[in-house]
């Protein structure tokens, strides 16, 4: 009996480890100007203007963020969406491009499940 639990036992954890969804980023959303975005999702939830600088607190989903501050320190103006239901968040941010239209740099998204 004790044969047969122990593996069940370690395929069951296994199972369930691998069954948890981690917060992922979607490539093929990057590089859309905001309206090609919304035409896509549907009107956001949420619409953030975080400037970025380096003594800035951000929330742990923004963390990454900090890896596109430019190198002499100027303030970043990110233009943050956000779309929320019940079963998930996505987060996409944007950066005004030289032909002043927000453009999408990177995204995030992550099961109701998961808490930051």
């Amino acid at each position: 009996m004790i044969r047969i639990f122990i593996p069940l036992a370690v395929i069951t954890i296994f199972l369930n480890s691998c069954n948890t969804n981690h917060p992922s980023e979607d490539k093929s959303l990057n590089k859309m100007k905001e309206s090609e975005v919304i035409d896509k999702l549907g009107n956001p939830s949420e619409r953030t203007i975080v400037k970025l600088f380096k003594e800035k607190s951000l929330l742990e989903y923004q963390s990454g963020l900090f890896d596109v501050m430019p190198e002499n320190g100027d303030t970043l103006v990110i233009k943050e969406l956000r779309w929320s239901n019940e079963s998930n968040t996505q987060v996409i941010w944007f950066e005004k491009r030289l032909n002043n239209e927000w453009t999408s740099f990177s995204n995030l998204a992550w099961d109701s499940n998961i808490s930051f």
